[in-house]
């Protein structure tokens, strides 16, 4: 799952769907509630309920046609599905759902959509982060975006997409009031900050993004020509990132790119200060790649974080 411009000499973030574009860059998103669904789907975000919730995380739960995970992926399906989560097919991909039974109490609610890093799929985002978010009570929302790979999707896609999630969730569940996370690893990190720049000129859906080891940014030579179209497009715009707080993770001991990740984050917090955001670096002294959920220092930091 770790992102490397040595072994991606190209520009990654290309759409890779045929379907047509939208008016925003992105492809035109089909429900991704099936038709048998239809009855709780169509009820008023108003009416929606934890029994309107949970009746729809337990219908059809993992569609057919899912294209099978091997190794340790095979396990983290089976008990993210045994957990009560829910897979949702949405184009020609899939998005994972895991509600626990402490968001239908809480105040304020809250939601974070994941982003994976390469080649990673939202079986091993729920497997990282399902304990520490359902012991605050956060629901969490990871979509398969095919990151770091020449057939990457772009930020336009995958917002287009977050968007569409954010839509059908709140037919069926209790999410219109809550307050909303991008959480992105490694190259879904970098992604993320893409994604906030066009939310903030959009929707203002979420509140802002955790960037979990990863940002892309120079001293990197290409970082912003392979992952950044968006954000160097906006550089102009001293309002791009108004508004939205950005939280990121860095492991000194994390030299992937032939220097620590601290050294492309503190670039990260220099775009965000002077656009409009606020920005929050956690540098962990001892963390490696992905080292986030697994330092409990910094976990219990951004957890506090997204709830304030």
């Amino acid at each position: 799952m770790r992102f490397s411009l040595a072994r991606l000499p190209f520009i990654v973030l290309i759409g890779c769907s045929s379907t047509a574009s939208s008016a925003d860059g992105g492809p035109d998103s089909s429900s991704a509630l099936d038709a048998g669904e239809a009855s709780a789907a169509d009820a008023p975000a108003s009416t929606t309920t934890k029994e309107t919730c949970t009746a729809w995380l337990k219908d059809n739960p993992s569609p057919s046609g899912l294209a099978p995970l091997t190794g340790n992926g095979a396990s983290q399906r089976t008990n993210m599905l045994a957990d009560g989560s829910k897979i949702v097919t949405i184009d020609d991909r899939y998005y994972t759902v895991s509600i626990p039974e402490k968001f239908y109490t809480a105040s304020p609610r809250v939601v974070v959509a994941s982003l994976h890093g390469t080649g990673g799929y939202p079986e091993a985002d729920w497997n990282d982060w399902h304990t520490a978010m359902g012991d605050k009570g956060y629901a969490f929302v990871s979509l398969k975006w095919e990151g770091g790979t020449q057939s990457s999707t772009s930020d336009a896609t995958v917002y287009t997409q977050l968007k569409q999630i954010d839509d059908d969730l709140k037919k069926v569940c209790p999410t219109s009031d809550a307050r909303k996370w991008l959480l992105g690893f490694s190259v879904g990190s970098a992604l993320s900050f893409a994604v906030i720049v066009r939310d903030a000129a959009d929707r203002s859906l979420f509140l802002g993004n955790i960037a979990n080891s990863g940002s892309a940014w120079i001293p990197m030579t290409t970082g912003k020509e392979v992952m950044h179209p968006s954000v160097e497009a906006a550089k102009s715009n001293a309002s791009a990132f108004k508004d939205k707080k950005s939280w990121m993770y860095c492991g000194e001991m994390d030299t992937d790119h032939g220097w620590t990740m601290c050294e492309e984050n503190a670039y990260a917090v220099t775009f965000v200060n002077t656009h409009g955001g606020t920005s929050t670096l956690f540098k962990d002294s001892t963390g490696k790649h992905g080292g986030l959920p697994k330092n409990p220092t910094a976990r219990d930091a951004v957890l506090s974080f997204i709830a304030n």
